[in-house]
């Protein structure tokens, strides 16, 4: 079974990195381990996630691609899906078949026929999504620091649970975007976007 996990993440990583989507980087942690991937989002162009960088980590099972991968960002991130420990809850990251409390159907949860590419690209969109449905404009003053929304882990380089990303993914990314005028000065990849406010999370429903 491992074996077979193992071939389909080679042609998966193949793919990603012969036709790497918009914005996203993923790849093995090293090459001694397959099992154990890393990723970088950027985030998407008009939510509070703009101009960030986040790292996450994507740990196979040994019967991928049967059972879907779990991810963590390790960065401290606020957003109604992600919980404290960084745990990303979506449901392509879910178990085949239909969902016993009754929130998802089958089709929106994991299946073989997914992949790493479509399990970023999710995730991308629920940073994009969601926020953008909760937050129509997303300043960044003091006054209006609610909908200031940028990762705290911006404030230091890779935040206090994470390690930095490998040399090759930093150098495979495009070119940063400029930080916002009047911000501190900081690493292009950690700009500091304002004030930081956690988004009362209420009425949203826990499903993992």
């Amino acid at each position: 079974m491992a074996g077979t996990a193992l071939k389909r993440l080679m042609a998966e990583y193949k793919q990603l990195t012969l036709n790497p989507p918009e914005g996203i980087v993923a790849g093995p942690m090293n090459e001694e381990n397959f099992f154990e991937w890393e990723a970088l989002i950027m985030g998407p162009e008009d939510t509070c996630f703009e101009f960030g960088v986040f790292p996450a980590i994507l740990s196979f099972p040994l019967d991928y691609p049967l059972s879907p991968p779990k991810m963590r960002f390790t960065c401290e991130m606020f957003h109604p899906n992600i919980y404290p420990d960084g745990r990303v809850c979506i449901s392509i990251l879910h178990a085949p078949g239909d969902d016993p409390m009754g929130y998802e159907s089958s089709a929106e949860r994991w299946s073989p026929v997914q992949s790493v590419e479509k399990i970023l690209l999710s995730v991308s969109q629920m940073m994009r999504v969601a926020l953008t449905w909760m937050l129509p404009r997303c300043g960044g003053t003091t006054e209006n620091s609610f909908i200031a929304l940028p990762s705290r882990s911006f404030r230091s380089p890779w935040g206090s649970r994470t390690h930095p990303p490998s040399p090759a993914f930093l150098v495979s990314l495009p070119p940063p975007t400029p930080i916002i005028s009047g911000s501190p000065a900081a690493s292009p990849l950690v700009p500091v976007l304002g004030p930081s406010t956690l988004l009362p999370l209420e009425g949203w429903r826990i499903l993992c």
